[in-house]
């Protein structure tokens, strides 16, 4: 598991893959008129940009990468990372690792990460992965705020629960958006009174706040 993002374990980001790790760790119950799906069963293993190594690829079944939405698309320091991976000697074509993925944004709709996951795709298919599941995540912030699977966050936890059946059996279920039960008027107030505490915390006001500053 790689988190992505630059702030780490403070992050969005991280507090999700929380939650997933969780849920790979439960036993999978298997019905008895079903045969036992083969599943990835090496340990799981967490790191962030400053501790990943591409040599920890090696002899993984998949790869699972968390990380947030940045202008549209992936965080710099996370793309250096990506690069080295891509440059490093790991001979990726005949491993097929499985790459699984979830993007969050603070945006209420998560299909702006589209062009995200497109980037990871492309990037996947440059080092020989196999993009099999992408989350798509929208009003990020919320999910440290409630938890998940439970009330407004059921369908983010729905959706974490798929990915982590996805990661057992090495399955590829494609894009899925996913955001948390709530009107976007009621999530845009709470987010402009989130924003207002942390002006206020940072000593400005609403007036500062709203002076246009021109280049003379």
């Amino acid at each position: 598991m790689l988190c992505g993002s630059p702030r780490m374990k403070k992050s969005n980001s991280n507090v999700l893959l929380d939650y997933l790790e969780d849920m790979l760790k439960q036993e999978k119950e298997i019905p008895d008129n079903k045969e036992e799906q083969p599943e990835c069963t090496d340990e799981i293993k967490r790191y962030d940009t400053e501790s990943f190594v591409p040599d920890e690829i090696k002899g993984s079944d998949a790869l699972v990468i968390a990380c947030p939405l940045y202008m549209d698309g992936i965080p710099a320091r996370f793309m250096s990372v990506m690069e080295d991976i891509l440059n490093s000697s790991i001979d990726v074509s005949q491993k097929d690792c499985r790459v699984y993925l979830i993007i969050n944004c603070g945006y209420y709709n998560p299909q702006v990460c589209k062009t995200a996951i497109s980037l990871f795709r492309t990037w996947c298919e440059d080092c020989g992965f196999i993009l099999s599941t992408a989350v798509a995540v929208g009003a990020g912030p919320f999910v440290k705020l409630f938890t998940i699977s439970q009330g407004m966050l059921a369908p983010v936890g729905d959706s974490l629960n798929h990915l982590a059946d996805d990661i057992k059996n090495l399955n590829c279920s494609g894009v899925m958006l996913t955001k948390p039960r709530i009107h976007q008027r009621i999530y845009i107030f709470l987010t402009h009174m989130g924003w207002r505490h942390v002006a206020k915390s940072n000593k400005l006001d609403m007036k500062s706040l709203k002076i246009k500053y021109t280049n003379t």
